[in-house]
């Protein structure tokens, strides 16, 4: 039986469309779909990561009223434009996200200090690229679903072909004790094509010149990797397969969106500051 006959691609690649049309549908309709896919993909990957690291109830909920504020803000700049504000309400982002740890902090009876670097931890590896995400997709002054959904088509690019490239071809191990998956033919192939895709997409979207999409090309198929690797590491250290099983054959969100969180805050820097 050839690879793309097995019943696990089969699941995958159903399951991967019914993400991508999810994704695609939601964030092309409006800014208000986008939101809504902001916030449904951080409510569940905040509540998958807090299962996995068995963090207290209260500090789980104060996660998700940390991502309702920066769903909020998002809504409220929407008339007067996002862009203008964005350093003033990251500061009072960063005031409330610590007030809400200290607070935390008061009420645990017991010694749960790693379960709140684990919470703060939740706040930087999952709140805040999605407030960058939501910044991205502000680039030109006015919302605009070009940007974000082509950020997430590089990084579908980038995983899809490195997985095909590595059940195909792979053979050299990167980190065989944290992703025995990962290969280095693999990591090639996704960024080869990632590229290719980031070429094409120059041919056609003008909002930034072909050297800058073959930039974030390589943005995303560096770091999207790392983001990857990292949360195999997580996952190693507890023991599990997958973050979750809402999506057969790929896990969780968050198996699925750590390639974005880890990628966007340098896209952000790199879009933002440098181009």
């Amino acid at each position: 039986m050839s690879f793309f006959q097995k019943k696990s691609f089969k699941q995958r690649l159903l399951f991967g469309l019914v993400y991508v049309l999810f994704s695609v549908g939601l964030i092309a309709s409006g800014y208000q779909g986008f939101l809504i896919y902001v916030l449904t993909i951080g409510l569940l990957s905040i509540r998958e990561f807090g299962r996995l690291l068995k963090l207290p109830s209260r500090l789980e909920i104060v996660s998700y009223l940390q991502l309702l504020l920066v769903i909020f803000i998002g809504l409220s700049e929407n008339i007067s434009g996002f862009e203008s504000y964005l350093p003033p309400l990251t500061g009072i982002l960063i005031v409330v996200c610590t007030t809400g740890f200290i607070l935390c902090m008061l009420f645990e009876k017991n010694d749960h200090t790693s379960k709140m670097g684990y919470f703060l931890l939740i706040n930087t590896y999952i709140v805040a690229p999605l407030y960058f995400l939501i910044g991205l997709s502000f680039v030109s002054g006015v919302y605009s679903f070009i940007i974000p959904l082509s950020i997430l088509s590089l990084i579908w690019a980038n995983d899809s072909f490195a997985y095909l490239g590595g059940n195909l071809f792979g053979k050299t191990k990167i980190f065989p004790r944290i992703s025995p998956g990962k290969t280095v033919e693999g990591s090639l192939s996704g960024l080869l094509f990632t590229v290719l895709t980031g070429v094409l997409l120059a041919q056609q979207i003008s909002d930034f010149s072909l050297t800058s999409w073959i930039f974030i090309s390589v943005i995303i198929s560096t770091f999207g990797p790392l983001g990857d690797l990292v949360q195999s590491g997580f996952k190693r250290s507890l023991n599990v397969k997958d973050s979750g099983n809402i999506l057969p054959g790929h896990g969780g969100i968050l198996d699925r969106m750590d390639s974005l969180f880890f990628s966007i805050p340098i896209l952000y820097v790199y879009i933002k500051h440098i181009l």
